[in-house]
Formats: structure tokens, C-alpha cells, sequence
């Protein structure tokens, strides 16, 4: 059998881009944008917004998210939670105001959201209350309690002037 000319130019042609087409499927490929990591919260009891006397304003469920700003890689995360959404009973309504609130997490140990900023509705009226909420490990992986005081800025909504905030779960993943 012989092979011209033609032929071997072929051959080496496809050879060369078949090794070229190897070369770039091996090669690391960088990505366009590298992932943020972000945060995700909500609770999985009724969170409730408690009167100095006892008596419940409020039984809500929470969702937050925001991105992750510094991540120490130890467990120590802090966090920038610019969406929050609250469900509550009874047509109260609340919605956060004054966006980012701050997160720090000390996974599988506690956390603490400063910057708590939330206007409160209920068939009395609207209250704007301010303060911080933290928790405890309840359970590894992202399982803590939540318990915090806000104080009453302004307003009249039939709430006390302090509110005790408590959850007996929220579950915190900071994922991307």
C-alpha cells in the first residue's frame, strides 16, 4: 500500500488537532467568576415576638439571606444579610428596615445579627423596634436557638416597649 502526499498532510493535520483538543480538555479552566458564598437562614419553629408580660405580639417564621464577607475557614464566618422576609399569624405584619444587618457565626457554636431594625404591624398600629438577636448550637451542622431584646423606637402596634424575640430553631447554612 502507498501513501501520497495528500494523504500524510491529512494525517498529521488531524493528528496535530486531535493533540491540540486533548491539550485543552487536560488544561485547568478558569472560570469566569468564582462563586460567592452566601448565607441562608430560617426557622423551622414559630418565632415569637413577646410582650414584657408575657403575653405573644407575635407568632412569625423567618427567612434571611446575604452574602458571606469574611470566612476564616476555622468556622468563624461573618456575613452581610440584606433579604429578610417574616410570615406571621393574625395579619401582623413585619419588614425589615435599614439593610444589611450583620452576622456572626461561630459555626456549631453561636451566632449574633447586629444591626436588628423591624417595623411591626398590627391592627393597633406600626412600631419600629431596633436590637440585636443571637443563639446557641442547639444541634451540629446548623441548628442554634434564637433569642434576642428589641426596643421599641416609635410608634404604637400593642407592643411593650422591650420585646423578647425566641425561636426554639434556626437552622443557618453558609453555603454557596
Amino acid at each position: 500500500m502507498t501513501i501520497d502526499s495528500t494523504s500524510l498532510v491529512k494525517v498529521r493535520i488531524a493528528a496535530g488537532a486531535a493533540a491540540a483538543a486533548l491539550a485543552f480538555a487536560a488544561a485547568p479552566q478558569a472560570s469566569a467568576s468564582a462563586a460567592a458564598k452566601s448565607v441562608h437562614g430560617f426557622t423551622s419553629t414559630g418565632m415569637e415576638f413577646i410582650n414584657s408580660d408575657n403575653s405573644v405580639l407575635a407568632e412569625c417564621g423567618n427567612q434571611f439571606s446575604g452574602r458571606v464577607t469574611a470566612d476564616d475557614g476555622g468556622g468563624e464566618v461573618k456575613a452581610a444579610i440584606d433579604n429578610f422576609i417574616v410570615s406571621c399569624n393574625d395579619g401582623t405584619r413585619v419588614t425589615p428596615n435599614a439593610l444589611p444587618w450583620t452576622l456572626d457565626l461561630l459555626k456549631d457554636r453561636g451566632y449574633t445579627i447586629d444591626g436588628v431594625d423591624l417595623n411591626i404591624t398590627t391592627s393597633k398600629g406600626t412600631c419600629r423596634y431596633t436590637g440585636t438577636v443571637n443563639g446557641v448550637m442547639e444541634f451540629p451542622d446548623g441548628v442554634y436557638d434564637l433569642r434576642g431584646s428589641l426596643t421599641r423606637r416609635s410608634g404604637t402596634c400593642g407592643g411593650s416597649e422591650t420585646l423578647n424575640v425566641s425561636a426554639l430553631t434556626e437552622v443557618i447554612n453558609t453555603g454557596n
